[in-house]
Formats: structure tokens, sequence, C-alpha cells
């Protein structure tokens, strides 16, 4: 626990990955200038890590314990940039900012009283976010058009906002489980 990873991107196609267990965690991936087709991959979570490879996987286990109070930025400027953010655990909290045209971020968190936040600035950009567990905020905020948001909670105890400011946008929220709440505004 108590680490700090930071990723500083320039230019087109890099992927930066950055995994971490334990508590207390910082995660950070910035693109700089107008850079395009950059991938953010952050884990903070479990220490029994399976990653698809092919075909296969590839399974590794590293040492650490329970996983509360991380957090993972993805800052990334430009277009065609994606960001993959999974967290295990409690209190976590997830950022992503695309500024940029056809961007897409997809957040996944398992565990209870996490915050995710999705800010996308620009045109046909995908905003997605999935939770599982209670008492999680998630909040996905687009302004352009035709961009695309969804969140899903399972468990109870949710709130789910969507708000997008632009014109042909589409909001999805699907929960299930008792005492959720959830808003979609569009303008």
């Amino acid at each position: 626990g108590n680490n700090r990873a930071e990723a500083f991107i320039y230019g087109e196609g890099n992927t930066s990955g950055q995994f971490q267990v334990g508590a207390h965690n910082l995660a950070q991936v910035k693109t700089g200038g107008e850079s395009s087709g950059n991938m953010a991959f952050q884990y903070q979570g479990e220490n029994e890590i399976s990653i698809p490879f092919g075909e296969e996987s590839l399974e590794f286990e590293v040492p650490g314990e329970i996983s509360i109070h991380n957090v993972a930025y993805a800052f990334q400027n430009g277009s065609d940039n994606g960001s993959l953010q999974i967290q295990f655990g409690a209190f976590n909290r997830s950022k992503v900012v695309q500024d940029g045209d056809d961007n897409g971020a997809l957040t996944v968190q398992y565990g209870m009283t996490n915050e995710a936040y999705i800010l996308q600035p620009g045109d046909d950009n995908i905003g997605m976010i999935k939770q599982f567990g209670f008492c999680n905020d998630g909040l996905i905020y687009q302004e352009g058009s035709e961009n695309f948001s969804d969140i899903m909670q399972i468990g109870g105890g949710n709130d789910a906002t969507i708000k997008q400011f632009g014109d042909s946008g589409s909001g999805v929220v699907s929960q299930s489980g008792i005492a959720n709440s959830s808003l979609i505004l569009q303008y």
C-alpha cells in the first residue's frame, strides 16, 4: 500500500498499465497536447490477477492486503483515446477526464462506498460505469453531440447521475437492488 504511480504520455498509439494492490494507492495517467489513440489501464485491488492474452490468460499473484482508499485518475486530451479502470474494495475513487472527440471510458468497481466520475467534453464519446456493491456513486458528465452514457449498479443504496449537454445524446441507467436513486439530465 501507499504507492504512487504516474505516467505521462505524449504522442499517438501509446498504452499505459498500472497495477496496485493494497490500500492508499494513487494511480495517475496524463496525456499531453492533442494526443490520440492512447489507452490507459489502471487496476487497484485483489492480489490475484488474470489478464486475457489471446486464447490464454496471464495469471499471477502478488502479496498485498485489503484494497481500500485507492485513487485512480486518467486525464486524456485529444481524440480516439481509451480508459479502463478497475477497482476492488471500499472507499475508492476513480476519475476520468477525456477532452476531445471519439473517446471511450469504462470504470468498473466492486465493493462499497466507491465513487466513479467520467467527464467528457467533446462529441461522439462513450462513458460507462459498472458498480457492484453498496452505497456507490456514479456520475457521467458529457458536453457535446452524439454522446452515449451507461451506468449499471447492482446492490443497494447506490446513486447514479448522467448529465448530457448537447444534441442527440443517449443516457441509460440500470439498477438492481433496494434504496437506489438515479437522475438523467439532458439539455
